[in-house]
């Protein structure tokens, strides 16, 4: 991480905030929409696969963007717990506005995984000082200590899902009452967030 990355962070923060003002004049399933297609962690995907960028302060600052955002186009108030939900992937009983600081190990470990080859032939003997520590570095910080296999370890889904994976243990963890482990486990039945690919009439 650099002034570069820092620079780059801040730069995106100010494109939602700019970005949340315009969605106060849209409807609701238009807003959501946008804001799940194109101005959430779409806007941040480059940045998270080509720097290391893990834990960085700015990557919170756009995520709490990204739920005060979330919070007026539904006109609720997420609690920690349901903010968790909701920025699950859609197969994953979530909405799908994806909490960056959650991607940024997948993106960078799957990118650095799937060209380690071609960085070993480029770069010879100086792999080894930047982009390994960077790696394992990166590798540490995560909650699941399992990697993907072979040429699987090259795609940011699967890493990505293991990741989800533990979210969503976590979350049916702290959901105890019947009710609410119920609510969760429906939103997982097929074609329950169809209605979220759907396109606004």
């Amino acid at each position: 991480m650099g002034p570069a990355v820092d620079a780059c962070l801040a730069e995106r923060c100010a494109d939602l905030t700019r970005a949340a003002e315009g969605l106060k004049l849209v409807s609701a399933h238009d807003a959501l929409l946008l804001l799940k297609s194109c101005l959430s962690a779409s806007k941040l995907l480059y940045t998270l696969r080509s720097s290391h960028c893990e834990g960085h302060d700015l990557l919170r600052s756009f995520d709490d963007l990204q739920r005060s955002v979330l919070c007026r186009i539904c006109n609720v108030f997420l609690t920690d717990d349901q903010w968790l939900q909701a920025s699950l992937p859609v197969r994953n009983e979530g909405l799908g506005v994806r909490k960056v600081s959650s991607l940024a190990s997948s993106a960078c470990l799957a990118s650095a995984a799937g060209t380690r080859q071609l960085q070993d032939q480029l770069l010879g003997r100086w792999t080894g000082s930047v982009c390994v520590f960077d790696f394992d570095q990166c590798l540490a910080g995560r909650l699941h200590p399992d990697m993907p296999e072979g040429k699987a370890a090259g795609r940011q889904k699967e890493w990505d899902t293991l990741s989800v994976q533990e979210e969503h243990s976590h979350l049916l963890a702290r959901y105890t009452e019947p009710c609410h482990r119920a609510r969760l486990l429906a939103a997982s039945s097929d074609h329950s967030g169809d209605w979220l690919h759907a396109l606004p009439v």
